[in-house]
Order: C-alpha cells, then sequence, then structure tokens
C-alpha cells in the first residue's frame, strides 16, 4: 500500500476505534456525558487527522510479531514478512508505489539480521501493474480533496444561507415575550444579550450564533399558549446557555473531514440528539414535569413541516425527523440535568482524550502477514463439583455460569469478598434467599437476546435458603403438584426443588423439572460447554443470539450499529461463543469460537490475532499516557496508579496471549499471576467510584427535591409542611413526601393515597413498597421503603410545629437555610416524621451515607455538600430561618 493511501486507510481505522468507543460511552443506559460525550469524540476525530498528516513520533511496538523492519540508507532491502516460518508468498519491493507487493523473488526465511540487508533487483522498465499502482496516490489524494472541497464549500453556503435567514427576520417587540425571555435569562444564569426574531421561513423555533445569540420564531407563535411559548422559549435559551451552536460547527468541521465516514456523520447527529434532549430536560422544568412537556412537544410536532431554507443552512437547523426522534427519546429515556453532570462529562473527556493519544501514537503498519505463535493446550482448571443442570434450560440463548464460593474463596478475591457482600446490590437481591454470596456453591443464568431478560435460573447454596417472601416474590401456587410462586405477569415462576436450590423458569421448564422429566437443552449439549465447563466463571452463547444483541444496537438514523460490522469477520463464522476464565494461583482466560466449517475458522482466527496486536499496542500507549498525567482532583493519585495496574495487568494478559485453530474450533487462551494483580486497590477505587456516583445521584434527587418545593410553593403560597397539608380536608398528618408527589411526576400514586385515613392504615399502607426512587439514596437497598430525605422540624426552622412558611418568611435569606438534608434514619416514606431540631439540644443525625459530611438542599433550590469539620454554630445558622445569623464565607 502506497504512502498516502496507507495514511488515509489508517487514518478511517483510527477514526473507527474513536468512534466506537464514543458509541459504547453515549449509549444507553450510560449515556455518559450526554452531548459532551460525541463532541469529544469529533474534536477527537479533528485531532487525530491533523496529526495524520504530520511527522509525529509514534510507533508500533508488534513484540508478538516474529519479525523486524529494519530501515537503513540502502534504497531497496529485502524483508522477510513471516520470520521463523515458511513463506508461502513470494514478495518484491516496488518503488514507485513505495511498499511491499507479491512478485516473483523468493526470500529465504532468517535472511534480514540487524545491521544487515540484501538487495532486490528491479527492471529499468516498470510493468504496467506498477505503472497502474503508482496512479493510486494521485486517485486517492484527488477523491480525498475534491470530498473536503466539496464539504467545505457546502459549510460556507450554509454559513450564508443562515445569514441571509437573519436578514430576511423581523424583530419582535411585546412585552409579554420580553418579561418571559428576561425571566428565564435570570433562571438559567444567562448575561449575554439575546435577540428575538420571527420569521415565515420556518415552522418551528431556532436558536443561531453564538457571540451574539438569536431565537428565531415562527410568525404563528402569537396562537401558542403560555405554557407553550415559556417551554420553547426555554428549549431555545438552553441551547444557548449550553454553547450548541458553537459545538455544532466543530461538528461540522469534523463531517467536512471525514466526509466518507458514516460513524463520524453518526457523531454529529448524535451530538444534535443529545443537545435537544438535554435542551429539553431544562425545558420541561419550567413546563410542569416531563409528561407536560411531551403534550406541548407532540402538539408542536403536529403543526412542524420542514419549509426549504436551502439544503447547506439544514446543518444548523432543526428537522422534522429531530422533532420525531425527540418525541420518541422523550417517551423511553427520564429526563435529567444529570445528563451534563460535571463527573459524566470529565469521564467523557479524560476516556475520549487518553484514547485519541494513544491512537495518535500508532502508525500506519505495513502489509503483513502474523506469524503463528506456539499453539497451547487448554487446561482444565476446575474448581468444586461439576455444574448441576436438572433443572436449567438454556433456551434463552445466551448461559452464564459462575461458582460465587470459589471466586471468592480463591487468595485472588479473599481480600475483597467482604466489599463485594456489602454491596447493596448484591445483599438486597440475597436478602430475600437469607443466604450470603460466599454461600452460593452455583450460579446459572440464561438470557434472551436482545432485550437481556432472564428465562431460566438456577442456584445452589451451602446452606439452606429461608423462607421466601411472597409479596416479593410472587403469588403462592400449584404446578404438577408442587409450591411455587408464580409472577402475576408473563409465564415465569420459583420453585425451590430441595432446602438448597431455587430455580427460575417457565411453567412448561419448572413443570418437566418437577415430573423428573429431562428439559431439552442445546448449549449445554456442545462441545463448547465440555470444553469450559470446569471453570468457575463461563459465559457462552449461540452465535445467532450475539448477533441479536448487536442488531438491538440501533443508530439514530435507524440503520444497524457500525459495532456489529467491525466484529462481523468472528459473528458471522462463529456459530457459538465461549469465555471462561479461573482465578487461583494463576488468573487463567479461555475463549473459543466454533465455526461451520476450517474457512470460516481461518477468518476467526486472523481476526482474532489482528484484534489482540491492536488491543495491547493501545493499551501500552493509554498506559504510557496515563503515567505522564499530572494527579488531578478528576484523576487522584490512588485512582491513577489503579487505573495504571490495570492497564498493566491487561499489557501481561495481551502479551501471553496464544491463538490456536483446530478444525472449525478456535481457541483463545492467556494468563497470568495472581500476585501480579493488585486486587484490594483496584476493587477500593472501584468502590470510591460508586461512593462518588451515588452522591452525584443524591444530588439530583436533592435538586428535585427542591424544585418540588417551589412548584408546591407555586401553588399553594407555601412550602410543604411535615404533618400539615394545605387542604382542610386532609384529617390526618400528611408527609411532604406524600404532598410534593404530583409535582415529581407521580401523580397516578397521590391518586392512590387515602387523605382520609392515617399514613398506615390499611390503603396507605399497601403505598409503602411503591416508593419513589427519589426518596431513596442511591446505596440503599432497591427494595427499602424508607426515606433517606427528611426536613429540620423545629421553632426556629424553615418548617415550624404550628404554622407554615412563605418564601418572604425566611429573612435569613434562602441561600442561607436549610430545607432538606440526607438522613440515615428509618423513616417510612409516607410517615409524617422528620429530624427534630431545638437550638438548645444536641443537634440530629443527618447524613450517615458519605464519609466527612452530607449533602443539603438550601431554600433557594442549591444543593450543597457540607462538611464534619463546619463548625457546629455555622451549621445551627444555617438550620434557623429568621434567626439573624451571619454566616461567614
Amino acid at each position: 500500500m502506497n504512502g498516502i493511501s496507507s495514511t488515509l486507510f489508517w487514518l478511517a481505522m483510527q477514526t473507527t476505534i474513536l468512534a466506537l468507543l464514543t458509541l459504547v460511552l453515549g449509549s444507553r443506559p450510560w449515556r455518559i456525558g450526554g452531548a459532551w460525550a460525541p463532541l469529544f469524540g469529533l474534536l477527537g476525530v479533528s485531532l487525530i487527522t491533523a496529526f495524520a498528516f504530520l511527522p509525529v513520533p509514534g510507533r508500533w511496538d508488534l513484540e508478538s510479531l516474529d519479525w523486524k523492519i529494519v530501515r537503513s540508507s540502502i534504497p531497496v532491502t529485502s524483508i522477510d514478512p513471516l520470520a521463523h516460518s515458511e513463506p508461502t508468498e513470494s514478495w518484491k519491493y516496488d518503488a514507485m508505489a513505495e511498499g511491499w507487493t507479491l512478485g516473483e523473488v523468493d526470500l529465504a526465511p532468517n535472511t534480514l539480521e540487524s545491521g544487515a540487508s540484501n538487495s532486490i533487483q528491479i527492471g529499468a522498465e516498470p510493468s504496467a501493474a506498477s505503472r497502474l499502482s503508482g496512479m493510486g496516490p494521485t486517485i486517492v489524494g484527488c477523491l480525498f480533496g475534491l470530498g473536503m472541497v466539496v464539504g467545505t464549500l457546502r459549510l460556507l453556503v450554509g454559513l450564508i444561507a443562515t445569514r441571509r435567514l437573519l436578514q430576511s427576520c423581523r424583530p419582535i417587540h411585546d412585552k409579554q415575550l420580553e418579561e418571559a425571555v428576561t425571566v428565564l435569562r435570570a433562571e438559567l444564569g444567562l448575561k449575554t444579550p439575546i435577540g428575538i426574531f420571527e420569521t415565515d421561513k420556518l415552522s418551528t423555533a431556532a436558536t443561531l450564533g453564538s457571540r451574539r445569540p438569536v431565537v428565531l420564531l415562527p410568525t404563528h407563535w402569537r396562537g401558542w399558549t403560555e405554557a407553550e411559548l415559556n417551554a420553547v422559549l426555554a428549549h431555545e435559551l438552553a441551547h444557548i446557555a449550553h454553547g450548541d451552536f458553537a459545538a455544532v460547527l466543530i461538528s461540522q468541521v469534523s463531517v467536512v473531514m471525514h466526509f466518507y465516514h458514516p460513524l463520524v456523520h453518526w457523531l454529529s447527529h448524535r451530538m444534535r440528539l443529545e443537545q435537544e434532549l438535554a435542551a429539553d430536560a431544562v425545558a420541561a422544568r419550567f413546563a410542569g414535569g416531563q409528561s407536560k412537556y411531551l403534550k406541548v412537544l407532540a402538539k408542536l410536532a403536529l403543526e412542524h413541516e420542514d419549509r426549504f431554507v436551502g439544503w447547506p443552512a439544514r446543518a444548523f437547523l432543526p428537522t422534522r425527523q429531530t422533532f420525531l426522534r425527540r418525541l420518541e427519546m422523550l417517551r423511553d429515556v427520564k429526563l435529567s440535568r444529570s445528563e451534563r453532570a460535571y463527573i459524566g462529562r470529565w469521564v467523557a473527556m479524560v476516556a475520549i482524550g487518553l484514547a485519541s493519544i494513544a491512537l495518535i501514537g500508532m502508525k500506519p503498519p505495513m502489509q503483513q502477514a502474523i506469524a503463528q505463535g506456539a499453539v497451547a493446550k487448554l487446561d482444565s482448571k476446575g474448581t468444586g463439583d461439576p455444574y448441576d443442570l436438572r433443572y436449567f434450560s438454556d433456551e434463552g440463548g445466551i448461559v452464564i455460569a459462575m461458582k460465587p464460593s470459589a471466586l471468592l474463596a480463591s487468595k485472588a478475591l479473599s481480600e475483597v469478598a467482604g466489599q463485594f457482600q456489602a454491596l447493596p446490590q448484591v445483599s438486597a437481591m440475597l436478602a430475600p434467599l437469607g443466604v450470603e454470596l460466599k454461600d452460593m456453591e452455583q450460579c446459572l443464568v440464561s438470557l434472551r437476546m436482545p432485550d437481556g431478560m432472564p428465562v431460566s435460573v438456577y442456584i445452589r447454596s451451602s446452606k439452606p435458603i429461608g423462607k421466601l417472601n411472597n409479596a416479593l416474590l410472587g403469588k403462592p401456587g400449584m404446578l404438577a403438584g408442587a409450591d411455587i410462586l408464580a409472577w402475576p405477569s408473563g409465564d415465569l415462576c420459583l420453585w425451590k426443588p430441595d432446602e438448597r436450590s431455587l430455580v427460575i423458569g417457565s411453567k412448561r421448564n419448572v413443570e418437566r423439572g418437577i415430573q423428573g422429566r429431562q428439559i431439552q437443552r442445546q448449549i449445554t449439549d456442545t462441545d463448547l460447554w465440555k470444553s469450559l465447563k470446569e471453570r468457575p466463571l463461563i459465559a457462552i452463547s449461540e452465535g445467532g443470539a450475539i448477533r441479536n444483541a448487536f442488531r438491538g444496537i440501533r443508530s439514530p438514523n435507524g440503520t444497524v450499529s457500525l459495532l456489529m460490522t467491525t466484529l462481523s469477520p468472528i459473528l458471522d463464522e462463529a456459530e457459538a461463543l465461549g469465555i471462561a476464565a479461573s482465578l487461583e494461583s494463576d488468573w487463567s482466560l479461555v475463549a473459543m469460537a466454533k465455526s461451520t466449517d476450517v474457512k470460516g475458522a481461518e477468518t476467526i482466527k486472523e481476526t482474532t490475532q489482528a484484534g489482540v496486536v491492536l488491543l495491547k499496542n493501545a493499551l501500552r500507549e493509554w498506559e504510557r499516557t496515563l503515567r505522564s498525567q499530572p494527579e488531578t482532583p478528576v484523576l487522584a493519585t490512588e485512582a491513577k496508579n489503579a487505573m495504571t495496574a490495570t492497564l498493566s495487568v491487561g499489557i501481561k494478559l495481551a502479551e501471553a496471549v496464544k491463538v490456536h485453530s483446530e478444525g472449525g474450533m478456535v481457541n483463545l487462551t492467556t494468563n497470568i499471576k495472581s500476585s501480579e494483580i493488585p486486587v484490594g486497590s483496584i476493587a477500593n477505587v472501584f468502590l470510591q467510584t460508586r461512593k462518588a456516583s451515588a452522591r452525584t445521584t443524591s444530588v439530583n434527587n436533592l435538586k428535585q427535591i427542591a424544585l418540588a418545593f417551589h412548584n408546591f410553593h407555586d401553588s399553594y403560597r407555601q412550602f410543604p409542611h411535615s404533618v400539615k397539608s394545605p387542604n382542610p380536608n386532609h384529617k390526618h398528618p400528611v408527609s411532604w413526601r406524600v404532598l410534593i408527589l404530583p409535582f415529581i411526576e407521580q401523580n397516578a400514586l397521590y391518586e392512590a393515597y387515602r387523605f382520609d385515613e392515617p399514613w398506615d392504615g390499611p390503603n396507605n399502607i399497601q403505598l409503602l413498597s411503591k416508593m419513589p426512587r427519589l426518596y431513596r439514596y442511591p446505596d440503599a437497598a432497591p427494595d427499602s421503603t424508607e426515606s433517606n430525605y427528611a426536613m429540620l422540624v423545629g421553632p426556629e426552622t424553615i418548617c415550624p410545629p404550628n404554622k407554615t412558611l412563605r418564601i418572604t418568611d425566611i429573612l435569613d435569606g434562602t441561600s442561607n437555610t436549610l430545607m432538606v438534608v440526607e438522613a440515615k434514619k428509618s423513616i417510612p416514606w409516607t410517615k409524617p416524621e422528620d429530624l427534630d431540631y431545638s437550638k438548645d439540644k444536641p443537634l440530629p443525625a443527618m447524613g450517615g451515607f458519605s464519609e466527612g459530611g452530607f449533602n443539603a438542599a438550601f431554600a433557594d433550590g442549591s444543593v450543597r455538600f457540607l462538611g464534619t469539620t463546619m463548625e457546629e454554630s455555622m451549621l445551627r445558622s444555617m438550620i434557623s430561618a429568621s434567626g439573624g445569623e451571619v454566616i461567614g464565607k
């Protein structure tokens, strides 16, 4: 491959890798960084493109290959592309193509050593093939240059068209509209002057400009209701607050540079969609919630029809397709302002930045054949009893099997076993069974793709499983003479074959198990399963199930995810895939793929070998880059060391990889000594990261609660009280958590509450299990019915016992007065109970979830972290609503 062709080819590969990383970060359910992830991805693509044509030092360290490339002053050298093995092709150096091509000259193996070279004779007259090859760079360069010229012209014409659109617009002078914009600007903290114009060339609102932004409204805006107008204005001003126009301009520059690459176009479309969703999250706040905002948007969508404003300008203006996609996403996605959270933005920037730097350091490899390494035989490192398959069905297509007790008992994981057991998700899952994670001998799960739902589960414990909670796990019933618990919806049921076993599956398969009949299986009867079944951790799948899983990942335009295309050489040829691990003195990993024929196996083998080389060198570049990074609040020393150690482990595993094929089976094996893996350090950083994530989620919970308090105040001209309801017909005390339900989009739950009976009455007590997630700290048990947020109640607080307060009654200032705090106290969420406070008594217990302090929502709607080092007098001043204390900075 010639120089420019090689550069462009490798540039496309680098772009693909970076875009796929961005795809993973931006996929549901994570959607890390919101619109920032695709924006950073596009910036990374631009950076890679800029350095691709510069003489930047970088290398591919292909130590796993048994060949060397030696450059010398001799213009033509011989090279053995398959050192230490018999060459199957003859090669020659093409001076015009500047690369190695197949020719008539045979190269002897092992002829190239350091400092030595041989000559290859080239005739004076190049062949027709050589002349055609020499035209390649010119053709490729012309096509690439032509595409960039067309793209640049399109971008410039689009900017000119938007400018002409602005010149044809008319400024709006409407007092009500100006007042609405002023209020929204204050709410969003916008200080930049904003122009409001109307145009008959658009059927929906749009925002243009960055330094001097303007909002364009269609001429029929005067027919909108006040709620519709406020929602539209909030949406467009949110675009300005987020700086979205500048981001769109950056994305269009990236599209110009990579006009040929569908993933770059996808990133641009994804960024636009995430920008719209982030603006929708802001607009929903002012529209009274997501459901109300969705109705407003749906009405506007019916009025929306694309009007021709010039194709180039459409890159900067909303389209009907985007409008409809927003409606679809708003129906399925829970909007949250956390999408633009600080942590998510930094995670996306660090991950994509490191990947970009790593890819920049990689140079395009010469045409090569990967040498076959030594073939490793699969070991049979088993642990304990074989898996019990009597009651298990693998009809879902993907099987995950593990032996938790054996894994946690291994020397490598024994030191962190307690931390795993302490995870709320683990304890909540095992609490109904009455066992701990270390007691679980076996766990088999069969998943159905592409939805990932379990269709069969088998659990065996070393201790008797406790009595199951019927309310949580299903309704008691009978099946084939045996007691079961059946879920009200679906075909799944639960059955205990004995005191130490538990089966979840379809009634058909459970009935077979009860009757002692054979359950039909496919995956666990294959040679692949038989080769891996001794391992304590296994994942095995039919090839079709994996393909269906990837087909479930759709890009915004509805096409199959390009991740599927990248993995297609393996996914298309494999009829079954499996991976297994053993965590003993050596951590060993085995991956296997079964193909229908030898040719397919060879394709899988070649793709796997190339992937290992790519992964190994990427990990090395990431490690070098990470080591050179200074410690920051985002990249603390402990986290940096753990990340570096993890990358080092990955490199060692990649270096030890051996790939072997025999018949239609391809095996990949690798191992590392457990003593080389700092499990404790990595686990500790993982737990700290989880705690930080929980703290951030708690901040968002408090912000939504505070917003609900203010919306309640707007409706009733008072803040919600700990026990008092503004409705005189409510004879019993009512908790503020019940009162604000309509303002957190829980109208159905509010309607289900009976105000003519106490909180623990026969009807209301049944609502405990329906507690909104907003009232639960993220680290609490998922089925907890106790609220982790409370008000401070007392004569000096925002919630005095005998009266309710208005915002004007808070004389100390809303930004200085506590409203709701985190509290690790057993308070059923509907119970009208909070934290009692008195200035002459000790402070009530606040927080308890985070080391060093707790989060608190203030009366102005802000949320702050109050450290334990704060002086008690300062905290008491914040609790007081009208004490007149001076709070220092």
